[in-house]
Order: C-alpha cells, then structure tokens, then sequence
C-alpha cells in the first residue's frame, strides 16, 4: 500500500513539474493544468480509501497553495 501513494507522489510531482514548464508567464495557468490534472488522478486513489470529492478538493487545494508559496519565492 506505501508503494502506492509514494508513486502517487511522485505522479503528482511530474505533473506540478509539467504544468510549471509549460504555463510559467502564468500563475492562474499553472494552476488550472494542476487541478485539471489532480482531480482525476487523486480522486480514483481515494476513492479506494472512502475519501470522497471533498476531501480530494481539499488535498489539490493544498497542493496548490503549497505551489503558490513556492512559485513566489522562485
């Protein structure tokens, strides 16, 4: 089970890494192909657990603030 979420980490990784490349002149970008992204990806991996829409709307909510704060010190 701990292999699956870190590779689920690492997914999630490869993605924030992509959407930054590809839409870097813009935040709002960047954050849309990180939700458009996230959504599907996280709520098919928590779904297995019980977790259920909202719970994964507060993880990606997460994710993106935690991308906002590293985005302004970059």
């Amino acid at each position: 089970m701990q292999d699956k979420w870190t590779k689920l980490a690492f997914e999630v990784d490869s993605i924030i890494v992509r959407a930054v490349e590809e839409n870097s002149l813009n935040p709002q970008d960047i954050e849309k192909a990180v939700k458009t992204n996230l959504l599907p990806l996280l709520f098919t991996a928590c779904r297995e657990i019980g977790a259920g829409m909202n719970q994964v709307n507060r993880i990606v909510e997460t994710i993106i603030q935690i991308l906002r704060v590293g985005l302004m010190k970059s």
